[in-house]
Formats: C-alpha cells, sequence, structure tokens
C-alpha cells in the first residue's frame, strides 16, 4: 500500500486498506452495530446490552422500542466478523 493510504501494494486503487487487528472497542461496536440497522433502513431497532464476553468477544442486543430482544450477536474485535450468538 501507498504511504497515503490511496492504494494496494499491487497497485490497483483502495481507499481503505484492510489491517489485520481492527481493535474494536465496545463503543465501535455500537456504531457498527447501529449503522447496520440503518443500512437496511431500520430507524425502529436500538442497540442494548453492548458487553466484553469472557470469550473475548464483544455481544450486543437488537431491541423492539418496547425493549424486546430481538436478536443477539458477538462481534471479534480482531477481525471485525459477526456472528448471531441468540
Amino acid at each position: 500500500m501507498r504511504p497515503d493510504g490511496w492504494g494496494h501494494h499491487d497497485g490497483t486503487f483502495a481507499l481503505f486498506a484492510p489491517v489485520p487487528d481492527k481493535k474494536l472497542t465496545a463503543a465501535d461496536v455500537k456504531i457498527i452495530a447501529m449503522a447496520i440497522l440503518l443500512e437496511h433502513g431500520n430507524h425502529d431497532w436500538t442497540v442494548t446490552d453492548v458487553t466484553a464476553a469472557p470469550d473475548k468477544t464483544i455481544h450486543f442486543s437488537y431491541a423492539t422500542p418496547h425493549g424486546d430482544v430481538v436478536a443477539i450477536f458477538a462481534i471479534n474485535p480482531v477481525t471485525g466478523r459477526v456472528t448471531r450468538v441468540g
């Protein structure tokens, strides 16, 4: 990648280059989870229960406007991989 962040080492264009460790925090995960809702046009559900788990993932829940939990997910703070856990 070029030092200015505008390309890959192979010369192809990329605005954002992947990093091996995303170092996501609970605050980052909440923003990502909210962005997923907005990406799908969901302005009603909220992100709740953002917590670090013993397995080093960060869990969060989606809840309805009445507070009912719809689903629980985990994000790997290194890779950014999202997995449904409940």
